[in-house]
């Protein structure tokens, strides 16, 4: 499925097509994160701590879910401050882009996280039934922080 439809993150990085992106490697600095794993026979915990590979103390975090067939999230860049994006339920696909590379991730393990660092648009989409994303943000919520205008991103990435 791809994510052009409906999405802006063609008009921002329209040269590739959708077998370049699959192949592509993480760009603009996001990575994955690999949770600890605490496994027994009641059950698996996964645990993340502050520190190298989670380099911020989160000042916000919020939880995604109920999205319908169809449906995109995201859809905008931060200027400042990280993202780190987990699936604890379900799967969904990222899309991402530096404004000149894109690359696509499908995020489906709770052992698994995607940090994403500022000026990089990120798209969720092709959520499965029953989803949960959790995000943790290193910054609170500034609706200036936002970048929803693709022109603006592709100019501020210039």
């Amino acid at each position: 499925m791809a994510v052009s439809a409906g999405s802006n993150i063609e008009r921002i990085c329209p040269q590739m097509t959708e077998a370049d992106i699959e192949s592509t490697a993480m760009v603009g600095g996001v990575r994955l994160v690999g949770l600890d794993a605490i496994v027994e026979p009641r059950g698996t915990l996964h645990v993340l701590e502050h520190g190298a590979r989670w380099p911020f103390v989160a000042q916000r975090f919020f939880v995604v879910s109920g999205v319908g067939p169809g449906v995109i999230r995201g859809d905008h860049a931060h200027r400042r401050g990280d993202e780190l994006l987990v699936c604890v339920a379900g799967s969904v696909r990222v899309e991402f882009t530096d404004g000149s590379r894109r690359a696509s991730i499908r995020l489906d393990d709770p052992a698994v996280a995607l940090m994403v660092p500022p000026l990089v648009w990120a798209v969720q989409y092709d959520h499965a039934p029953g989803t949960v994303l959790l995000a943790l943000c290193s910054l609170p919520y500034d609706p200036d922080n936002y970048v929803t205008d693709p022109d603006e991103f592709v100019a501020l990435c210039s």
